[in-house]
């Protein structure tokens, strides 16, 4: 199985889900320390954040809906959420 064979409502949930994480880190890094991030601390965050959200709140929903995601899925799943992620950091 990979991404393209996803619903397209899917895709979309789990590209909200990658995008409300880097909305929420970056509020949360902005309060804690009183400034942007770095690019590269962005660059490390997304990656790290979207691999938990792969392996985690990803591959529930998938479940949730009877689908078992295989380690590709959730490879091109960790790529989508780590865009993102990146994406919120932009806005």
């Amino acid at each position: 199985m990979t991404l393209d064979d996803l619903d397209d409502q899917i895709k979309t949930e789990l590209e909200q889900l990658g995008f409300d994480a880097g909305c929420a880190w970056i509020e949360e890094f902005r309060e804690e320390r009183g400034r942007d991030p770095e690019p590269e601390e962005c660059d490390e965050e997304a990656s790290r954040s979207a691999e938990k959200i792969a392996r985690g709140r990803a591959r529930q929903l998938l479940e949730r809906l009877g689908l078992r995601p295989d380690v590709v899925l959730i490879q091109e799943i960790e790529a989508v959420l780590s865009a993102q992620f990146s994406e919120a950091l932009e806005v």
